[in-house]
């Protein structure tokens, strides 16, 4: 049950709403551009993806982040974004546009975001603030929830 939940908050943390199901020139995109990135580039583009999400005023006062600073997340950013689409998957992102219109320039880069956010949620750091909500969350009534729908969690002590 608890994979499940901190699989739940990894999917919240990466869903991009109003993408729908990648074409084929999008999936090639998105290829090229996990391919033509290392560790180092997905974690430039979750900080500039954090960067931006934290200036939204619901969460603004929890974090800080200068200007200068958001100005460099955004200039790494802009690097990394030109570098993939102009020089290594260039051709990939000139046919996934004509084929598939600017929805697979969208897609191909949830998918790189879904990603890098993967490589930051696999951090034990981040694993065990995560862990917080299912601590938090009332195991008996979401099992009822789940056993309601026929599926039914072994406990991870039998799990293991």
């Amino acid at each position: 049950m608890r994979r499940l939940l901190m699989s739940f908050a990894a999917a919240a943390a990466v869903c991009a709403p109003g993408l729908s199901h990648a074409g084929v020139f999008a999936d090639g995109m998105s290829k090229c551009l996990i391919d033509s990135t290392d560790d180092a580039d997905r974690r430039a583009l979750v900080i500039w993806i954090f960067s931006g999400m934290s200036a939204h005023p619901d969460v603004a006062s929890y974090v800080t982040i200068t200007q200068a600073q958001r100005d460099g997340f955004n200039q790494r950013g802009a690097a990394l974004m030109q570098r993939l689409l102009i020089t290594n998957c260039r051709s990939e992102t000139v046919a996934a546009l004509k084929n598939e219109g600017t929805a697979a320039f969208q897609q191909a880069f949830g998918v790189l975001g879904e990603v890098a956010m993967e490589g930051l949620m696999e951090h034990e750091a981040v694993n065990g603030a995560m862990a917080g909500l299912a601590a938090a969350v009332n195991q008996q009534k979401l099992e009822a929830l789940f056993a309601e729908a026929g599926i039914v969690f072994k406990d991870e002590a039998e799990a293991k």
